[in-house]
């Protein structure tokens, strides 16, 4: 499962991770990082059920460093005040980068 493989990716002792009861939200966190499992649908891939979510300040800044790093990113969506874009992993799992706080 997802959770496990993250909460072992960031190994931290001080990370407390759980999903709900439904299985349609889980959180990892720690000091510096939280990792949010949100139940979505199959819109890349037959496979993908999770999508993770990172929040961040500034979009333009963090879609920069991670295209110069050779990640494929997706455009910038915007709502008006919540601004994001996504990436997916060699899964296939979607994972997006947001403002919203």
């Amino acid at each position: 499962m997802l959770l496990g493989y993250y909460s072992d990716l960031m190994r931290s002792e001080e990370s407390s991770s759980y999903i709900d009861e439904d299985g349609k939200w889980g959180e990892i966190r720690n000091e510096n990082i939280n990792i949010a499992f949100h139940f979505g649908k199959k819109r890349f891939a037959k496979s993908v059920v999770y999508k993770l979510v990172f929040q961040i300040s500034n979009t333009n800044k963090c879609k920069a460093k991670l295209e110069k790093r050779g990640f494929r990113t997706s455009k910038i969506f915007s709502s008006g005040k919540i601004e994001f874009f996504e990436i997916s992993d060699p899964d296939g799992n979607i994972i997006q980068f947001s403002n919203r706080k």
